[in-house]
């Protein structure tokens, strides 16, 4: 066997533990994590410290070796925490977020008008001097607290995320995602490097993690702030569209029999194929006034172009409204 990998289970400390913790060769006395066999410790002074399987091992196991990285430093990880080693924690910020949309009888759903409402649910707070426990089910960690629990799930590409418990109580459920472990290993050359001072940048920092489930999301006081802030995104949007109708019926522009022809009387210096993406203004103005905006498409001008002009068009004869 040639797979090569910086992680071990420890016969002495009955634990996986990283290659620069332990001995070299075979006086380190570890074993492969996934098939068992003997390994021995190479770290040398050029190629990258790892582990490797014994070539004259005293047992030879009988499964196929599947051993991982990620796995691997996966229960690394877990065993760190359970022995001490990653005593400090940080969480990242947390919202509530959804997409309001005013619902307009005989329009397509795509062209209805809608707004973002995001609530925070809590902001990033840092612990230390944590006492972690193993967690429950597929969650590799606990966070201990007086009346309630933050569980982690350690994920990386191509693990499934364990489902949420049906009565979560006053738990927490975070998501630390450990991929960046292995990039780092492999971009380092790995002589001698400390894979704790990695877990534990990961564990003080934000960038790699994501709540799953925040409790605050169930209290009542929460509720009513969340059900206050869609309430008022649903009156912002029937307001604005309430005037939109209103500055619609005002306009100084006219279409003429079925919409192939619309009078103005300036002249609107617009580039008739303008490339690029439209920008929210311009879209918001294209969905506001679509017979003006066809009217253009129907003329020569791209779609970037027809909409900048509905939209000078817009600012131009749009009334004043005290």
């Amino acid at each position: 066997m040639t797979t090569k990998i910086p992680f071990a289970y420890s016969l002495d400390l009955r634990r996986v533990v990283e290659v620069a913790s332990v001995p070299s060769g075979k006086a380190c006395r570890c074993i492969c994590p996934s098939c068992g066999q003997a390994v021995q410790a190479r770290k040398g002074k050029k190629n990258n410290w790892c582990f490797s399987h014994d070539p004259t091992p005293d047992d030879v196991p009988d499964i196929e070796c599947k051993i991982s990285f990620l796995v691997s430093a996966r229960q690394f990880i877990t065993d760190a925490a359970l022995a001490g080693d990653l005593p400090d924690f940080t969480t990242t910020r947390a919202f509530s977020e959804t997409t309001e949309r005013l619902e307009i009888q005989g329009t397509d759903k795509n062209d209805w008008p809608s707004k973002q409402v995001k609530l925070k649910l809590t902001e990033q707070n840092i612990f230390q001097n944590l006492r972690w426990e193993k967690g429950p089910g597929h969650y590799d960690l606990s966070m201990v607290f007086p009346e309630r629990k933050l569980h982690l799930y350690l994920s990386y590409p191509g693990k499934d995320r364990p489902e949420l418990p049906e009565k979560k109580g006053r738990d927490g459920y975070m998501e630390l995602d450990i991929k960046s472990i292995e990039s780092g290993y492999i971009d380092s050359g790995s002589v001698g490097l400390n894979i704790l001072t990695m877990a534990k940048k990961l564990f003080t920092g934000t960038e790699f993690k994501r709540w799953i489930y925040h409790p605050r999301e169930t209290e009542n006081s929460f509720q009513k702030e969340w059900l206050a802030a869609r309430e008022i995104a649903r009156k912002q949007l029937s307001d604005e569209y309430q005037l939109s109708i209103k500055n619609r019926n005002q306009r100084k522009v006219y279409c003429r029999n079925d919409s192939t022809e619309i009078r103005h009387s300036h002249r609107l210096d617009i580039t008739k194929q303008e490339d690029g993406p439209l920008t929210p203004e311009e879209l918001a103005a294209s969905r506001r006034w679509p017979d003006l905006f066809k009217y253009h498409i129907n003329n020569g001008y791209s779609q970037k172009s027809a909409a900048k002009a509905t939209l000078k068009i817009e600012a131009r004869d749009k009334p004043k409204i005290n």
